[in-house]
């Protein structure tokens, strides 16, 4: 099943990576990109790679742009 950056719990994963739950709700939503060290640090949280983190992200940035 692919993973849902909605479904995450950003709260926690601020937590563990020492980064401000408002800025990680940004860059799940679309709104921000995360710098390279902290998409490697994401990517590991969530246990998949960073290619597919950036695509996630890809995906969900083109979301909120035709939203907004």
């Amino acid at each position: 099943m692919p993973l849902d950056l909605k479904a995450i719990n950003r709260n926690a994963m601020g937590r563990t990576l020492g980064v401000n739950t408002a800025h990680i709700s940004r860059i799940c939503s679309g709104q921000a990109r995360p710098s390279l060290e902290l998409a490697m640090r994401m990517a590991d949280y969530l246990e998949i790679t960073v290619d597919e983190l950036a695509r996630l992200l890809a995906e969900e940035e083109k979301r909120w742009k035709q939203s907004s």
